[in-house]
């Protein structure tokens, strides 16, 4: 798999996506171009130590999974179960079953990324970094009041 960043264009909040080795990356919403730090902090495939969009050097890893998706196909999930429980209560019981054990596979299917608490770039396809952890409300929550980004 090749390595990958993910990051929000500083104007207009649109997805970029840039290789590791690329100098600079054009949002292609708004146009405008952001510089990428290639100067060492992460190289194809290595460890995240330092963010190149914002040099910062906190972050924390999650499931590659988008998080817009996950919450539709949850209200969806609740809205199915509420309809046919109204009819057959067994079947949503085992309609929800369903629902876990899908949720249980893809969990262990997905691989895990690492996540800019500064500004959110999302790092694809890197060697996962053993003192990045999960998510941190109080340092996101901190980084927040620094930066305005919600992370």
């Amino acid at each position: 798999m090749s390595s990958s960043i993910h990051f929000p264009c500083p104007d207009c909040a649109s997805g970029v996506t840039v290789l590791p080795a690329e100098g600079e990356a054009a949002c292609p919403a708004c146009r405008k171009v952001t510089r990428i730090g290639a100067d060492g902090p992460v190289r194809e495939g290595g460890l995240v130590s330092r963010c190149v969009v914002c040099a910062r050097d906190r972050f924390y890893i999650q499931k590659d999974f988008n998080r817009k998706l996950g919450l539709w196909l949850v209200l969806l999930s609740a809205g199915v179960s509420f309809a046919v429980y109204a009819w057959w209560g067994f079947w949503a019981i085992v309609f929800l079953g369903g629902v876990a054990a899908a949720d249980a596979l893809l969990y262990r299917a997905l691989p895990m990324v690492s996540v800019c608490y500064g500004c959110g770039a999302i790092y694809r396809g890197f060697t996962l970094n053993p003192d990045h952890q999960p998510f941190d409300l109080h340092l996101a929550e901190v980084y927040e009041k620094k930066t305005g980004h919600a992370g």
